[in-house]
């Protein structure tokens, strides 16, 4: 099914994909009144394939996906859950950016390996995140401007912060850098206001860093 199939088709209400389907990207995008998705168990969501639905709430059978594109689903400003099955490998860039998720449970995820950039940006709602056993990268700005979030608990096997990964985060109190972290990006913690301890125990090698990565932090941090 071509690229932009589906798109802007404004009564459209719900959508039952084939397992066997394939879409291009932007198929299902804009379209304003799409309020649930059944995926089948397909094992890809193309670039901005739902993008820009604002009523979509229900996303049924994602067990399977293995990937998410860029900004997938990006400004569904009434999705508020997502189940992540263990099948996941990669997360977009801007995946879920501007969604209304109030908890990402990505821990199943053992072939998940890297966040794309900006994919949990501006998710207000977001108050739980839970990262893969075998992450290594988070992206740019890959949280960034999520208040909500009162914890990030990294994996041991996290080697690189990207620029603003964390920035914005205002209510975490308590931060763990990973033993493999080699580097911390631009700005990767600014603002976090709550910050009162960042534990670098079993760091051995001083991360590089970017510029002002602890930029306005609390003065007691």
């Amino acid at each position: 099914v071509g690229m932009g199939a589906f798109s802007s088709c404004n009564e459209l209400e719900q959508a039952n994909i084939s397992k066997s389907a394939h879409f291009g990207s932007h198929a299902f995008a804009s379209c304003n009144s799409l309020t649930a998705v059944s995926l089948n168990g397909i094992d890809s969501v193309s670039e901005a394939m739902f993008a820009s639905c604002p009523e979509l709430k229900t996303v049924g059978g994602t067990e399977n996906l293995k990937y998410i594109g860029p900004s997938a689903f990006a400004a569904c400003s009434s999705l508020d859950t997502f189940v992540f099955g263990n099948s996941l490998q990669t997360v977009g860039d801007g995946a879920f950016s501007s969604t209304a998720l109030a908890a990402a449970d990505l821990s199943a995820c053992d072939r998940l390996t890297s966040i794309g950039d900006w994919a949990f940006s501006f998710c207000k709602e977001l108050s739980s995140i839970a990262l893969p056993a075998k992450l290594k990268h988070i992206g740019k700005g890959a949280f960034f401007d999520c208040r909500s979030l009162a914890a990030v608990d990294m994996p041991e096997t996290t080697e690189t912060i990207g620029d603003y990964a964390l920035k914005g985060l205002e209510n975490v109190s308590e931060l763990e850098i990973p033993a493999a972290t080699h580097r911390i990006g631009t700005l990767a913690m600014s603002g976090m206001n709550s910050l009162k301890n960042i534990h670098a125990e079993n760091v051995s090698d001083v991360p590089a860093l970017g510029d002002d990565v602890w930029d306005r932090l609390a003065k007691e941090a």
